[in-house]
């Protein structure tokens, strides 16, 4: 029922067969009464014919066999009620006064329905030369020609019904067909083809206001963006250089100062932390190219097994404080053609991760396969699990977890969103697998193509 295309189709049907059915009850109703005056007129026109041959004979017809005339098509007889002569009545069907009742005399000119027995009849007085007779018609005549009038509705509904239903899904769909295309068109466009704009429908009107008011939306939202995309890389170039020089006279400033001094040691501190804002720094600057389109890979085949283990024997040092054990799977060849540089800082973030959340005494275990179908990457550490509130949220910018707060972890929440821009750049994809158990595993895929068969 989320279809509008499907709703117009039942709205369509059932209008239409609302319409019908007022339609075929007015006409019902109208065939019912021209039936009853048609019948009214046969009364009417019979009875003077059977009272003039009646006075004719002079009393000497038998009123108990029915009326040798025919009227409606054939279908019934006209049947005698009562006779009443000049001198009085002439004959009176059994039953007729008893249900007569209440009506009292049937006046010339005056027709009523009236049962009589199990079955239902109209009848009417006629007069004529000073004879006057009471007639009936079974009114099964009418109830037939009216079921017959409702058979043939009934027979003929469905169809039409169906056959609106089937037009009104038709022309749902050709109204809604530039919608179609509109969201198409939209779900196709993300930060690297904002100068994309949605089709313009041939015919002027409400939807073609509706694609010029989103197509100047679409032209704000990418004079923003690029605009908020320069200024991040901008700002990251500009602040590349003093952040170097910075970094070159702290390190001169350790250089020559005492080992071991109050002075030595705030140095120190300052030399962190610089090197954590030329980190964000770069982090921010490949982020930023990507959202523009403009990260541009340097593909080179390298061994990627190598790559690998040569990062991971250099956690192992940073993992002894820890007492970490690492766990290596990997081939000892498996050549790629990628970037170098990028996935090495793909790995290294994900490493970083593997050792700073995992628990004292705890492992690291990293498993690498490949063959044409896809290459996989898979990373496992022990330690506290992700919460459910911020699985959906660890590849969002600068978001860290409550784990990562409480732990005094210095990160700055870009790693694990690095990591997957660099890896949709190569046409691949990262996830969090899983995160119970006392267990994290992140997956790293991509695509056979990268593979350099050697």
């Amino acid at each position: 029922m989320k279809s509008l295309r499907i709703r117009l189709a039942i709205w369509s049907g059932a209008i239409t067969g609302i319409i019908l059915l007022l339609y075929v009850g007015g006409d019902t109703y109208e065939l019912y009464h021209d039936s009853l005056d048609y019948i009214d007129a046969e009364i009417v026109q019979t009875g003077e014919r059977f009272l003039e041959h009646a006075a004719d004979m002079d009393g000497q017809m038998n009123y108990q066999v029915p009326l040798e005339a025919m009227i409606l098509d054939d279908r019934e007889y006209l049947t005698i009620l009562e006779v009443v002569s000049a001198e009085g009545v002439a004959f009176t069907r059994d039953g007729f006064r008893e249900q007569l009742g209440s009506q009292g005399s049937m006046m010339p000119g005056k027709f009523t329905n009236l049962q009589l027995g199990e079955t239902k009849y109209r009848i009417g007085t006629v007069s004529k030369n000073q004879w006057s007779g009471t007639f009936a018609v079974d009114f099964e005549v009418i109830s037939e020609e009216v079921s017959e009038a409702i058979g043939l509705f009934l027979m003929v509904l469905p169809g039409i019904v169906l056959a609106a239903a089937i037009g009104g899904w038709w022309i749902g769909r050709m109204a809604l067909n530039p919608i179609r295309l509109i969201a198409q068109t939209a779900e196709e466009i993300n930060a690297s083809e904002l100068s994309r704009r949605l089709p313009e429908p041939t015919v002027n009107g409400e939807i073609a206001r509706l694609v010029e008011v989103l197509n100047a939306m679409l032209s704000r939202l990418e004079s923003s963006f690029q605009q908020a995309s320069r200024f991040t890389a901008d700002a990251s170039h500009q602040l590349r250089t003093p952040l170097t020089v910075l970094q070159s006279e702290i390190d001169s400033a350790l250089n020559s100062g005492a080992f071991g001094t109050e002075q030595q040691q705030v140095l120190m501190v300052l030399m962190e932390e610089v090197q954590r804002l030329k980190t964000i720094i770069e982090s921010l600057l490949i982020l930023s190219r990507s959202d523009a389109g403009n990260l541009h890979l340097q593909e080179q085949s390298f061994n990627l097994a190598q790559q690998i283990r040569e990062l991971i024997d250099d956690f192992k040092l940073l993992g002894e404080t820890h007492d970490l054990e690492f766990i290596e799977k990997l081939p000892d060849h498996l050549f790629v053609r990628a970037d170098e540089v990028l996935l090495r800082q793909c790995f290294v973030n994900l490493l970083d991760n593997a050792v700073k959340y995992n628990k004292q005494g705890g492992r690291v275990e990293c498993q690498l396969h490949g063959d044409p179908s896809g290459l996989v990457f898979s990373i496992t550490n022990t330690g506290n699990p992700i919460d459910s509130e911020s699985r959906d949220r660890v590849f969002e910018r600068f978001f860290r977890g409550a784990g990562s707060v409480e732990q005094g972890n210095k990160g700055f929440g870009l790693g694990l969103s690095l990591v997957q821009e660099i890896i949709k750049a190569h046409g691949g994809s990262v996830g969090l697998d899983q995160s119970t158990g006392g267990q994290t595993r992140f997956t790293l895929i991509l695509p056979g193509s990268r593979l350099d068969a050697r």
